[in-house]
């Protein structure tokens, strides 16, 4: 019950930073940004799936593997992106043609806490190290098991 408890906690400081995120960025009542409608989206969703996941018993704390999920638009911003990816967070990258035409897809492996993975500010620079190569970031998963 107590996980319960400061799950809706946690969920609730997310929503209250983000609404002063929003506000201080756009005062006159402006529509977000693209970037910040996919923050937005990005959190929220994380939200559910961490949420799931500590109802399946997975230790949102203990390092484990996490792959990243990102789209660029070509090979060479693929590349870039991986550069910017290893100077923020160490991990491997596998680049590769995506099924989406002209597109290529990036996979980035971390080992890391999903903590880690769904704070706010991390899904921020993350979608924005995407935005700056005309990319986007499309997620992330992780195996049930250890």
């Amino acid at each position: 019950m107590q996980d319960t408890w400061m799950t809706a906690g946690l969920v609730a400081l997310v929503v209250v930073l983000l609404a002063v995120l929003w506000m201080r960025r756009h005062p006159r009542g402006d529509a977000p940004a693209t970037i910040e409608n996919k923050i937005l989206g990005m959190v929220a969703a994380d939200i559910q799936l961490v949420e799931a996941l500590r109802q399946k018993g997975v230790d949102l704390n203990a390092p484990r593997h996490i792959d990243l999920e990102f789209h660029a638009p070509s090979e060479d911003a693929a590349h870039r992106l991986v550069a910017a990816l290893v100077r923020t967070l160490p991990g491997e990258a596998d680049v590769r043609p995506a099924v989406k035409p002209r597109t290529w897809a990036v996979t980035y492996v971390v080992q890391t806490t999903i903590s880690s993975i769904v704070q706010a500010d991390a899904v921020e620079r993350r979608i924005r190290l995407a935005a700056a190569v005309g990319g986007e970031h499309d997620g992330w998963g992780t195996p049930l098991g250890p």
